[in-house]
């Protein structure tokens, strides 16, 4: 008589002694028949439980991977945007002090520009080389 395995339990260690004994043949293949379709059971029911697990952690994983970037990005503003602010103040005054020595060389330029147009200057220039010119011949 063939023993049929009642739980799971029974079928597994039954399916593992069959597969053992196939090896070296003791075990008739009507046995392995029989058992078969309830081995195929365990075996799809095995698989699916890994399938739902293994779905079930991959799920997990997208779910915190994600989160988990969102605080990594939120801890980065975080500590990051306060050392911009500052780097945009200390900019902003540089600009300023540029823009300010900037307009006073604009201003010099131009005044040097219009004091070589000034014609007094050709005047006193045209005076004191008369004014030497009298002094050598004294």
């Amino acid at each position: 008589m063939n023993y049929i395995p009642k739980n799971t339990d029974q079928i597994s260690t039954r399916l593992t002694s069959l597969v053992a004994s196939s090896f070296d043949g003791s075990e008739s293949e009507t046995t392995l028949r029989l058992i078969d379709g309830q081995a195929q059971q365990v075996v799809l029911k095995d698989k699916s439980k890994k399938v739902c697990t293994d779905i079930e952690l991959y799920t997990r994983q997208l779910i915190n991977d994600s989160s988990l970037e969102l605080y990594h990005l939120s801890e980065h503003i975080r500590k990051r945007v306060p050392q911009f602010v500052d780097e945009k103040k200390n900019f902003i005054d540089l600009t300023k002090g540029l823009d300010s020595a900037l307009s006073d060389v604009t201003d010099a330029r131009e005044i040097v520009e219009k004091v070589s147009q000034l014609h007094e200057f050709e005047r006193m220039k045209h005076l004191l080389k008369h004014s030497i010119d009298i002094i050598k011949k004294k």
